[in-house]
């Protein structure tokens, strides 16, 4: 069957000739820093995301029960489609850094959902038995002032700014940023010998510079992208920064509209430069409002479909990073000291 007829078979498309006009449409479309291939290739991970995205919406749509993202990992893992690299669902962490996995959130993109993505699979992380530890490379400081709102639970932010440096200028927080930058990989070696299993660290938009460390210092890169024309133009500078460090990335879907098709279009986009998540987030005011808190959707509304939509991201992140989405948990014990991991202590606890 032609790709054309899988789209119209799994129900996007009412005739095979509109399909076809969709995907000349798409194909119209340069990304930045990509030469446009002449002819859609029909990846079976663009076949698998629109089957996945389709199906969970009809479940939605005609019952009550949970949607199925999160057993979406282990079906792919289970039956692979042909043609289909399954080496690249699973990444080792490199043996320099013992037990411990990096995930870098990038974006070029402002607004991308890059914060929203780290605070959640950070939480997300510690609440499957993991030791985690987040790093705020965005002079913005978006996840640091988040996790000021937090309750104590045993999640660490790591502050790598020197001291005495200034921040009352847009100019003096670009450059605290850079230089928490450069303590990045003394911060991984301090973080492992502290016990950390997953760091987590969120970066700026901009910044060239700061981006490329974070990246480089990663064990897989999670680019997120709004299922929107101006993020899927601007993709092509991300995933040059990424395949410039020859690092695994992985894209996922955020802030999509439920049976939008323009969903269904940026999966086709995307997968057509890099692995996508089966795991799409969802607009919801419950970010926003579970932010206010310290907390994620997870712990504001833990049965409600954003938190089930995180909790399959993590499962299928865990899975790419050679780990179990759960493993046995050990109690926390309260808010640990934010340190810079040299050693030198900036903020300790009673």
């Amino acid at each position: 069957m032609s790709f054309e007829g899988i789209l119209c078979g799994i129900g996007f498309f009412s005739d095979v000739d509109r399909c076809r006009q969709r995907i000349a449409f798409l194909l119209k479309r340069r990304h930045n820093g990509f030469q446009q291939r002449p002819q859609f290739v029909r990846t079976p991970q663009a076949v698998a995301v629109l089957g996945h995205i389709d199906a969970a919406e009809k479940r939605q749509r005609w019952s009550r029960r949970p949607p199925f993202y999160a057993s979406m990992s282990a079906s792919l893992q289970a039956a692979p489609l042909d043609g289909c690299e399954t080496s690249r669902l699973s990444v080792q962490a490199s043996s320099r850094r013992g037990s411990m996995h990096v995930l870098t959130c990038a974006s070029r993109k402002g607004g991308s959902g890059k914060t929203v993505c780290a605070r959640h699979v950070a939480v997300a992380a510690m609440s499957g038995g993991y030791r985690t530890a987040i790093i705020d490379l965005d002079p913005m400081r978006g996840l640091t002032r988040w996790w000021g709102r937090r309750p104590e639970d045993g999640l660490q932010l790591v502050d790598l700014t020197p001291d005495g440096m200034p921040r009352e200028t847009a100019e003096q927080r670009l450059s605290a940023a850079s230089a928490a930058a450069d303590h990045l990989s003394d911060a991984i070696a301090g973080l492992i010998a502290q016990g950390h299993e997953v760091l987590v660290v969120d970066t700026p938009p901009s910044a060239d510079r700061i981006v490329s460390l974070a990246v480089a210092a990663a064990d897989l890169v999670l680019v997120p992208v709004r299922p929107s024309p101006d993020d899927l133009d601007a993709i092509g500078e991300t995933v040059d920064l990424v395949a410039a460090t020859k690092k695994p990335m992985t894209f996922v879907v955020n802030s999509a509209t439920r049976r939008a098709r323009l969903t269904s279009d940026a999966a086709i986009a995307l997968s057509q430069h890099g692995t996508v998540s089966p795991a799409v987030l969802h607009r919801s005011d419950i970010y926003a409002a579970s932010a206010l808190e310290g907390r994620t959707v997870g712990e504001a509304d833990p049965k409600g479909t954003p938190a089930e939509e995180v909790a399959a991201l993590w499962e299928y992140l865990a899975k790419r990073l050679g780990l179990q989405a759960c493993k046995q948990a050990s109690k926390p014990a309260g808010r640990p000291a934010l340190r810079v991991v040299s050693g030198k202590v900036r903020t300790q606890t009673g």
